[in-house]
C-alpha cells in the first residue's frame, strides 16, 4: 500500500495546478531581472521551475521532500529542461552557501514561509533568500492568508483526478499559537484514509513584512492574490513583492 507522501506526490500538480495569474505575475518579474539566474525555495514538483527554465531562466529550485523533488526532475528531464533540483530544508543555513549574490529572483509560494516555525526561523528563513539576491533582485513570497479575522481558512474537498481520492485539508489552532495542518486522502470507494500532519505557524502579513525587512529588502507590493489585486485582511492570499 502506498504512503501518503507516494500519493500526494504523485497528485500535487493535479491538487495545485499552475495558474494563469501565477505564471504571468512569475513571467513579469522574470522579464526585468538583473540576472536570468531563480531560485525557487519548496519547490513541490517543479510547475513554477519548469515554467521558468522554459522561458529561458537558469533554476535552481529546492524543496525538503525527496520524493517531491524525484518527480520534479522525472518531469524537467521529460521535457527537456534542465533544471538544478535539490533536497534541502530552506530553514538550514548550509542549503545557502555559495550563493550570495547569486540570483536574480527568488520565490517562496504555497504557503511554504509558514513551516519555519522555530524562534528566529522565519527571519533567518528570508535573510538568507535576500542575501542570495543580486542587487536589483526581487523576492515574491505568498502564503495563506492568516490575516481573516474569525477562523482559520477552510477548505472544501477535493477529487482528486486520476487517482480514485478525495483530498481534505484542515486547520486546527493550537494553545502554543502554532497551527497543525491534517491532511488527508481518502479512497472514494472506502477504505483506510492516509494522512499526514505539520506544525506551521499563522503568519500574519506584519510577520511577513518584518521578516523582510529585517533581511535589509525593500517592500516594492503587497497583493491579496496572483492576479494583483491590493491586499486587505480579507484576501484568499497574502503575497508581498520585496527586492534588494
Amino acid at each position: 500500500m502506498q504512503t501518503f507522501a507516494e500519493v500526494f506526490s504523485e497528485a500535487y500538480e493535479a491538487i495545485f495546478p499552475a495558474r494563469p495569474s501565477q505564471q504571468a505575475l512569475l513571467a513579469r518579474l522574470a522579464d526585468r531581472l538583473p540576472v536570468t539566474r531563480w531560485l525557487e525555495v519548496g519547490c513541490g514538483t517543479g510547475k513554477h521551475a519548469r515554467f521558468l527554465a522554459a522561458r529561458g531562466m537558469r533554476v535552481t529550485a529546492m524543496d525538503v521532500d525527496p520524493l517531491m523533488i524525484r518527480l520534479a526532475g522525472q518531469e524537467a528531464r521529460r521535457e527537456d529542461l534542465r533544471i538544478d533540483f535539490r533536497v534541502a530544508d530552506m530553514t538550514d543555513p548550509a542549503t545557502y552557501r555559495g550563493w550570495v549574490g547569486r540570483f536574480g529572483g527568488a520565490s517562496c509560494l504555497g504557503n511554504s514561509l509558514a513551516y519555519a516555525v522555530g524562534p528566529g526561523a522565519l527571519d533567518a528563513t528570508v535573510a538568507h533568500i535576500g542575501r542570495s539576491l543580486a542587487p536589483g533582485g526581487t523576492f515574491l513570497a505568498q502564503t495563506v492568508n492568516f490575516d481573516r479575522t474569525g477562523s482559520l481558512p477552510s477548505f472544501p474537498p477535493l477529487t482528486v483526478p486520476f487517482s480514485g481520492m478525495v483530498f481534505h485539508r484542515r486547520y486546527r489552532e493550537r494553545t502554543d499559537g502554532l497551527i497543525d495542518f491534517e491532511l488527508e486522502l481518502v479512497p472514494e470507494g472506502g477504505g483506510p484514509p492516509l494522512r499526514t500532519s505539520h506544525t506551521i505557524r499563522r503568519m500574519t502579513m506584519t510577520d511577513l513584512e518584518a521578516a523582510v525587512q529585517a533581511a535589509k529588502l525593500r517592500v516594492m507590493a503587497r497583493w491579496g492574490d496572483f492576479d494583483q489585486r491590493p491586499w486587505t485582511p480579507l484576501a484568499p492570499a497574502t503575497i508581498l513583492l520585496a527586492g534588494r
